[in-house]
């Protein structure tokens, strides 16, 4: 959301503090206006707000193309609309939580060799299904 700010109060801004010791200053953006930079890894202001539409995007391209590769339906019961398509790791417990978000920002050919030796793509009714069946996943079995 672009903040209300005339020309002048963005002039007598020159810094503010975004996030721990992150530099970052309220710039001109072509898409945005004036909103909040960073300075990014090559020492270059970059928009917040574009930078994070453009790690979405990227995220969801890479996940669209490898469900497509993986023939874009479920392994068990065939259903075939991608919005409820899961990734469903076969061993559980062979990494934690962390290490599965920050697959999501890794290279394609990274993310790929993770789903092709670790997944399973089923839909969102298979995967609770599993997940309810199996006692040792389900800390919250009827009894």
């Amino acid at each position: 959301m672009k903040p209300n700010l005339n020309r002048e109060e963005l002039a007598i801004i020159k810094e503010v503090n975004y996030i721990g010791t992150m530099e970052t200053a309220i710039r001109e953006c072509n898409h945005c206006g004036p909103t909040l930079f960073k300075l990014n890894s090559q020492n270059r202001w970059i928009c917040i707000p574009c930078d994070k539409a453009t790690t979405v995007r990227s995220r969801k391209n890479k996940k669209a193309k490898l469900m497509e590769e993986r023939g874009g339906k479920c392994n068990r019961c065939g259903f075939d609309n991608v919005i409820a398509l899961h990734w469903h790791h076969t061993d559980p417990l062979m990494g934690d939580r962390a290490e599965y978000t920050l697959l999501q920002d890794t290279s394609y050919k990274k993310m790929k060799e993770h789903t092709d030796k670790y997944c399973e793509l089923i839909c969102s009714n298979c995967h609770i299904i599993h997940h309810q069946s199996t006692p040792a996943l389900n800390s919250r079995q009827p009894q």
